[in-house]
């Protein structure tokens, strides 16, 4: 079984570094037997992004995989975006086939979407919050 949590919401200022996160998800997956993906908003070595990420059954990180664009969808924020890098696009062998992952609206670039699956991904992962314009009208 494949879990996809939705990107967390980092509201309270409470921000973990990548390694506390990385600790406490493979725990998790471990834990419950599940293979364990999403995103979230972590410290890294070069400061704060937002980081997607897959757990094997065993809570081994099998898959890491930064955010490319800003974040545009759920408002900026403060945040490193890596436009202007070159970028991986790293896949991860699992028992549901070759999985890759594009977080939040880095889908919406066709060019990192073939570049996923020219890596070989057969299955693409996109933890994503959806804001249609109505949620936006504070009316």
């Amino acid at each position: 079984m494949m879990v996809l949590l939705p990107p967390d919401e980092q509201r309270d200022g409470k921000i973990l570094s990548e390694s506390e996160a990385v600790a406490r998800l493979g725990v998790v997956a471990r834990a419950l037997r599940v293979h364990l993906a999403g995103a979230a908003t972590l410290r890294c070595a070069d400061g704060v992004r937002t980081v997607g990420f897959v757990f094997d059954r065993d809570g081994k990180q099998i898959l890491r995989m930064p955010k490319i664009t800003p974040d545009f969808l759920i408002g900026f924020s403060d945040s490193i975006a890596s436009t202007g890098s070159a970028a991986q696009f790293p896949v991860a062998d699992t028992p549901f086939g070759r999985l890759g992952m594009l977080v939040g609206e880095d889908i919406l670039y066709g060019t990192h979407v073939r570049a996923t699956f020219f890596a070989g991904a057969e299955i693409l992962l996109n933890p994503a919050i959806e804001v249609s314009n109505d949620a936006l009208d504070t009316r």
